[in-house]
């Protein structure tokens, strides 16, 4: 029975070993195509001045689903279609994102 334990434990170490080898591989690859993986994207979102909402993202890497998601955990509400989308520190819209129905 301790032969059968020993050999597990080994093998869950080995794998383990194999999954944070593998993680670390993908943070690299991630940074070589200039995505942070190390950390999570900040999506904020606020009242627009004309009555909107303005979503504020700090990479340009950060996907259109995980800002959709993020809309609707907020309650955005099915008659807010268009959604303003900026980097912080800039007055300039990088995109309108339109939520679906």
């Amino acid at each position: 029975m301790s032969d059968v334990n020993a050999e597990l434990l080994a093998m869950c170490k080995e794998l383990l070993d194999r999954t944070r080898r593998m993680e670390s591989r993908m943070v690299q690859l991630g940074d070589h195509v200039g995505a942070n993986l190390r950390s999570k994207q900040k999506i904020e979102i606020k009242p627009d001045p004309a009555g909107g909402v303005m979503v504020t993202i700090d990479s340009l890497d950060v996907s259109m689903s995980r800002i959709v998601t993020e809309l609707k955990q907020h309650g955005l509400s099915d008659e807010q279609l268009g959604v303003d989308i900026y980097l912080p520190g800039s007055d300039e819209m990088i995109a309108t994102l339109y939520v679906p129905k």
